[in-house]
């Protein structure tokens, strides 16, 4: 079943394979301006809001023996992130515009005769404006 996707990351669960996203948080900062005053307390405007923020963990663990699958993703994340290009983000039914990975942290859980057979990777996206 495909969960949606991170660009050409397809997250998906299947009994082949396990890639999928877990503990997404979604971030919104609204910014505002402080003006000083000759007399009283300061007064606040607001400026508008800054760019959204995501953090996800992408959960990738290998079926068979022979499945390379998870270092593929791995190293499909981490180009993404060296090109520098916006990625569009849908999950589930849900486009959720364009997005910069700003930061990719892969943890390997178990690597076994040089291939990972399970981890994850910590992304932090950021909005494309």
């Amino acid at each position: 079943m495909i969960a949606g996707a991170l660009g050409p990351l397809i997250f998906l669960v299947s009994h082949e394979q396990i890639r999928t996203f877990k503990d997404l948080v979604r971030e919104r900062t609204i910014k505002y301006a402080k003006h000083d005053v000759l007399e009283g307390r300061p007064r606040i405007q607001h400026t508008g809001r800054d760019l959204d923020t995501v953090t996800l963990t992408v959960v990738l663990e290998r079926m068979f023996a022979f499945d390379p699958a998870p270092d593929i993703a791995i190293n499909a994340l981490l180009l993404v992130a060296e090109l520098a290009a916006e990625q569009p983000l849908v999950l589930g039914a849900n486009y959720f515009s364009l997005w910069f990975l700003e930061k990719a942290s892969v943890k390997h859980i178990m690597y076994h005769q040089g291939m990972t057979w399970r981890a994850t990777v910590d992304l932090s996206l950021i909005e494309y404006n």
